[in-house]
């Protein structure tokens, strides 16, 4: 049932993902003159509807000081129960889209150094910022089971990237 609500945000952010990459690249062809590449333009769509989920979930789907707690004790949200055990593992799938998008646009997220490097340190600015804003525990297994999804989608990524780079060898 919780991954409900974030499947109820993906069109509208889609939606809105798309208006800002077809509106930039509109931009870019009449301010220099040029055509854009388009061959990131989906994923940069896929990208910022994915912030857009993200954010609207962590923040906006809670109301501003209903949560106040910090937790620094590892593997506490772990629990005894099926739901606790299912919000752990949500973390972790959380930050797998991260871990696949970043090295496809970004150069330097092509190591793996660098791509969990940024998903901890955005899972950090996630946490701190709903310390502030108290909408949302700040919890120590949120930074690590984030991190641990970023690395996933990373590991994913790169698996098909061999993968595809191995068939095109292999049919060329």
């Amino acid at each position: 049932t919780d991954f409900k609500q974030p499947v109820f945000y993906i069109i509208p952010a889609f939606l809105l993902s798309l208006v800002f990459v077809v509106s930039f690249t509109f931009t870019y062809r009449v301010y220099k003159r040029e055509k854009y590449p388009l061959q990131n333009s989906a994923i940069w769509t896929l990208f910022l509807c994915y912030w857009l989920v993200l954010i609207q979930t962590a923040f906006f789907s809670r109301e501003s000081g209903s949560r106040k707690q910090i937790s620094l004790i590892l593997f506490e949200t772990w629990g005894h129960s099926v739901q606790a055990h299912a919000y752990f593992i949500e973390n972790i799938f959380m930050f797998i889209p991260f871990g696949i998008l970043a090295p496809v646009l970004f150069k330097r997220m092509k190591k793996m150094y660098w791509c969990v490097l940024a998903g901890f340190l955005m899972s950090c600015t996630i946490e701190i910022s709903q310390l502030l804003t108290q909408r949302g525990y700040m919890q120590i297994d949120d930074v690590l089971t984030n991190t641990a999804g970023a690395m996933a989608g990373w590991l994913i990524w790169k698996i098909v990237t061999l993968l595809t780079g191995f068939l095109k060898s292999e049919f060329t």
